[in-house]
Parts: C-alpha cells; sequence; structure tokens
C-alpha cells in the first residue's frame, strides 16, 4: 500500500497538466470523562464533540524515531530527495519513495538501505515526468501515477520497467490519488473546463481501469478549477475542498475544509456516521497571502516554469477569507480518525519562510473509533506525515536547510 502527500502538491500536479494541455492504525476508545453527545438520526450517528479531549493531561500520544534516510549535504545521491511526494511499504517492508524532482522512484531496505531506482526522467517507457504524483505497491511492483506523460507505469519489484496505462484527462484531472484495499488505484477527478467530462458539478472518486467504478461523489472543490474559456487554471487559496481518505477495510471519510464536520462511509458507499468538533474561523491577513505567494513561487521555480510565468501565475492567484478547517484526514483501520490541523502564517516566526509543504500543522486531533475526541497530538517539528501503517508512521522532515529525510516514527500510546 502506499500514500501521496496531500494538499499543495496535488495541486500542483494540476497547475503541470494545464501548463501541459489511507492508513492504518488503531485508537484508544475515549474513557468515562467524555462530555460530548452522541446521537442517533434515521440510522446515522451523529457525534458532536466538545473542544477538550477526553485525554488526561500528560496523556497525549507521542512519536520515537525508529529509522531516517537521507538528510544532510553530505549523503550520497542514492540518499538525497528533491521533492518527496510519495511513500509505499511493500509486504516485505521494504520503502518504495517517489520524488518528483528527480522523477524516480527509489526502493530501500525496511532498514533504510538504498536498494534501487525505478524508472529515470524522461518521456519514453520506463521514464517518469516531472508530475510524478504517487506510488502504490501491489504482489508485481509498483504503480506509478504520472500526470507528466499522462499516464500510470508499473515496474516489477526489481525496478524493471513493465508497462504503461494512459490517462484520459478528457475524462477529468486526477488531483489526489489512493488505493482500495482490493489493490485497485482509485483517484478524485476534477473538471477539465472545457465540458464533455461530465464534471461540472462534483468530484468524482473513481477506480482507475477499463471500466471505473465510482465509490463516490464529492462536492467539487473551489480552490482550483479550470476556466471554460481558456483551459487555464484558476487558483483560490483557502476555498473550500473536499478532503478525503480510503481506509484499508473498504471504509471512506470524507469532510470539506469549510467546517469541522467528517462524514463515514461504509464499504457500500452509505453514510454510517458524522463526526464534528467546533471550530473558530481565522482570517487570512494580507500579509498572510503575501508569504504564501512567495512560497507558491518557489515550487514553480523547481518545476522549471521561467520567472515571466511565475510572476504572471502568481498575479492570479486569489485567497479566501479564512483559514479551513483542516489540511488531511486519516481514517484508522479500526474506524479511529486523526485530523490534521492547518498551520496558519501568524503561528510561525517571524524570520521563518513559509514553505509550501507546510501548510499542514504538526498537531493532530485524534478520535476514537466511535468518533469521541481523545486530544491532540503533536508529531515532531518539519515533519509531514505521508504513510500510517499500525503504530508505525512514514513522512518526511526538513532540516534547517530545508534538506528532506524519509523518517519512520512509531507511535507510543500514553
Amino acid at each position: 500500500m502506499g500514500k501521496m502527500l496531500r494538499g499543495a502538491v496535488a495541486i500542483s500536479a494540476g497547475m503541470a497538466v494545464a501548463a501541459c494541455g489511507g492508513a492504518e492504525t488503531e485508537a484508544g476508545s475515549a474513557d468515562a470523562g467524555w462530555q460530548g453527545e452522541m446521537t442517533d438520526s434515521a440510522g446515522i450517528v451523529v457525534v458532536r464533540n466538545p473542544s477538550e479531549g477526553s485525554w488526561p493531561d500528560g496523556a497525549a500520544w507521542t512519536v520515537t524515531e525508529e529509522m531516517r534516510i537521507g538528510g544532510g549535504f553530505e549523503a550520497t545521491d542514492e540518499y538525497q530527495f528533491g521533492l518527496v511526494v510519495a511513500i509505499a511499504v511493500d509486504e516485505g517492508g521494504n520503502v518504495w519513495v517517489g520524488d518528483q524532482q528527480a522523477a524516480t522512484v527509489r526502493k530501500y531496505s525496511p532498514s533504510g538501505e538504498y536498494l534501487l531506482t525505478a524508472g529515470r526522467p524522461g518521456a519514453g517507457p520506463g521514464e517518469i515526468g516531472l508530475q510524478l504524483s504517487g506510488v502504490f505497491t501491489t504482489p508485481e511492483g509498483i504503480q506509478v501515477p504520472d500526470l507528466g506523460n499522462f499516464r500510470v507505469s508499473a515496474f516489477s519489484p526489481e525496478g524493471d520497467f513493465v508497462d504503461s496505462r494512459p490517462l484520459d484527462l478528457a475524462a477529468g484531472i486526477p488531483i489526489r490519488w489512493d488505493q482500495h484495499p482490493d489493490g485497485r488505484i482509485v483517484a478524485q477527478y476534477r473538471s477539465t473546463g472545457q465540458g464533455g467530462d461530465g464534471l461540472e458539478s462534483g468530484d468524482p472518486i473513481r477506480t482507475f481501469e477499463d471500466e471505473p467504478v465510482t465509490l463516490l461523489e464529492l462536492p467539487q472543490g473551489e480552490s482550483f478549477s479550470m476556466s471554460s474559456e481558456t483551459g487555464v487554471p484558476e487558483f483560490k487559496i483557502f476555498e473550500p475542498e473536499p478532503i478525503w481518505d480510503l481506509g484499508e477495510d473498504g471504509r471512506l471519510a470524507y469532510g470539506m475544509n469549510s467546517e469541522y464536520r467528517i462524514q463515514l462511509f461504509d464499504d457500500a458507499g452509505a453514510v454510517r456516521r458524522i463526526v464534528t468538533l467546533p471550530f473558530e474561523q481565522r482570517p487570512v491577513s494580507e500579509t498572510d497571502q503575501d508569504r504564501m505567494r512567495r512560497a507558491f513561487g518557489r515550487l514553480l521555480e523547481t518545476q522549471g516554469l521561467p520567472p515571466a510565468a511565475v510572476d504572471g501565475f502568481l498575479a492570479g492567484v486569489q485567497f479566501g477569507a479564512t483559514y479551513p478547517a483542516f489540511a488531511q484526514i486519516v481514517l484508522a483501520l479500526d474506524g479511529a480518525i486523526w485530523v490534521q490541523l492547518l498551520r496558519t502564517a501568524d503561528e510561525m516566526g517571524e524570520d521563518e519562510e513559509l514553505n509550501i509543504q507546510d501548510f499542514g500543522s504538526n498537531r493532530w486531533d485524534v478520535f476514537d473509533p466511535e468518533g469521541r475526541y481523545l486530544g491532540e497530538m503533536e508529531m515532531p517539528s518539519k515533519f509531514q506525515p505521508i504513510l500510517f501503517r499500525g503504530d508505525v508512521i512514514y513522512g518526511i522532515q526538513r532540516d534547517e536547510f530545508d534538506v528532506q529525510s524519509v523518517v519512520r516514527f512509531r507511535v507510543n500510546r500514553g
């Protein structure tokens, strides 16, 4: 199984396409101190949580580092990363790392030893474009969505190219990928803005196969769209977006990030539970907007856009009036939920420059399998989780020089 980095990186993939033409953990239950309300509404359980979690003081979970790959300027090429956007772990515990800047996928042993590289930059067979947007493991090897080359490529466990399948962008732009428990790749699609794709009113989550199956029809997000007149991407940062995760038990969690309200669906696509938590909206200031424009400018520069094109893009970026309620949802195997909060610009020091991969805070809300709020857990600084495997979390961590490492942490339950 594998996951891709959500949010800004997924949106940047959409930008490049336009220019060119889940998780498993366990959670403890809330104790008798929980002061919320749980009701049944037409067969749907509604969980209204209080602002305070049920964890007693000092009981919040922590993490301990188990393994680190890369980091530091002295690392050899095999252990240096440019822009990691996806991590997958196969049945043998080997770690596959998708680096968008290097346009390759590297395989490491469970202890972090470099084993091989799959793919190389380019557009030919076995090559990967600069919009690598996911890595997913199967018994036959790995599947790599590649928006830059409009295809999904397959590689063997030994890193050899097997074949590729084309992406039909006329049916919508895939803006986020995940993997179903049965191994099928799924994606959230957004309208190309040119008509004919039938996606004008929603974002379907569909399987990537010859006869795709729609798992859920999401409301269409408002932060990224394609102009129906020009075909140029339009961005309204922090406008409402559907955030979702597909668990390895087939269930799906989804919520619009404009409010703290998360719906849980069973494997048949029916809503079974709604979880809420009080949320106070925070305004996006002019200073915040300036810092975020600079962050997007740096991202576009790393993708090779000339300065004039970057300036033109940034001039058209707009911002919502308030910050979203959350950045990411992780649905646990037992039904518990992890929710990543959003990091606002005013939560950073005056001298700290905003990084495009830091919109997600290191603060996470944790809910038990019934949806009751346990409390807030703090991840390590500059660490962005990508893949949850039981009590183990894989992700990327940046140092003071923005050098990336792939790190595995183990959760210590209080």
